[in-house]
């Protein structure tokens, strides 16, 4: 059975506070290539949720197994629009499984002092050839 998460529009990770929803991957993580994933980002707080206006989004793509991540080493996020981010040509250029830490360094939404936070999350792919 493939190792690592099940694809679907949505997938979510939560860190301190931030959901990171991963609402778009195209193509589908399936098969080797690159990637363009969309994450949108939340925070929730005495049940309201409202979206991180802004953020830097980093995404690190690894191979633990075989010890080694991709060119270039990361893949920095561009916002689109509130909440919404997107990284662009993720290269997952070989078949196995592969672990993509995103590091968010976000302003909580909730505070008045434009407080900053760190998330990380880890999504992880088993890609075919």
């Amino acid at each position: 059975p493939p190792l690592g998460d099940a694809y679907e529009p949505g997938l979510q990770k939560d860190d301190n506070g931030l959901t990171v929803a991963l609402s778009l991957s195209s193509p589908e993580p399936k098969y080797v290539g690159k990637y363009t994933w969309r994450l949108s980002l939340s925070a929730s707080f005495g049940g309201e949720t409202r979206p991180v206006g802004w953020a830097d989004v980093i995404a690190t793509p690894t191979m633990p197994s075989h010890g080694h991540g991709t060119f270039p080493p990361t893949t920095l996020g561009a916002r689109i629009s509130e909440g919404d981010y997107e990284l662009l040509e993720m290269d997952l250029f070989m078949p196995g499984v592969w672990q993509i830490d995103v590091t968010v360094t976000w302003e909580d939404p909730f505070s008045r002092w434009e407080e900053l936070q760190e998330s990380e999350v880890v999504f992880e792919f088993d890609l075919e050839g």
